[in-house]
């Protein structure tokens, strides 16, 4: 069991790494793959906030699409962060969907010139996921040259906790290996049930 697991991440980060920009315009375009996006989020979402569905399902198309980044991520990152609560708060005062510290969205949305109305807008789900995406695409490509997915742990200890640890010849990876796990299971929940 343990060694399927494995061998389905180790071809997981093959192909992720992998991926060029055309690849994954065309992966974007896919009806299919919108659905199985929009299974998970109905699947994992509280009955009380079902409603957002197609709208959280299309907003991580779009910002997957716009960051480069796989959908998929974008949910297991949800998944791991706020297990699709959009109410969520940390412990060190994280808000919604994507766990965001006001401070992080604040930067973030300055850097990539996106609107920011304040601390209550992370309760959004959509505009949550519009930052969190863009700060995962931002960190994604500041790190893109070590390879791997240490963007995600970026996205979970800082950039400049994984730089750090980069230049020790630490290669951080207990965050990602989390979301990697949480990736393979919302993907493979879509995988069976196309059988």
């Amino acid at each position: 069991m343990k060694s399927c697991y494995m061998a389905k991440l180790l071809i997981f980060s093959f192909l992720f790494l992998n991926l060029g920009t055309f690849s994954l315009h065309a992966h974007f375009e896919d009806p299919a793959l919108r659905q199985r996006i929009l299974k998970t989020v109905k699947e994992n979402l509280s009955v009380k906030n079902k409603f957002y569905a197609h709208a959280i399902t299309s907003t991580i198309m779009h910002e997957a699409y716009k960051y480069r980044l796989d959908p998929y991520i974008i949910a297991a990152v949800i998944k791991g962060e706020s297990n699709f609560n959009p109410r969520a708060v940390g412990s060190m005062g994280e808000i919604g969907l994507m766990q965001l510290k006001e401070s992080t969205a604040k930067w973030i949305t300055k850097k990539m010139k996106i609107s920011w109305r304040g601390k209550r807008s992370l309760y959004d789900p959509l505009t949550n996921i519009k930052i969190g995406s863009a700060y995962l695409g931002y960190l994604n490509e500041k790190l893109e040259s070590h390879g791997g997915h240490l963007y995600l742990d970026a996205y979970n200890r800082g950039y400049w906790s994984v730089a750090k640890s980069l230049a020790k010849n630490i290669q951080p990876a207990i965050y990602s290996k989390n979301i990697m796990k949480k990736y393979l299971s919302l993907n493979n929940v879509n995988e069976s049930s196309k059988i």
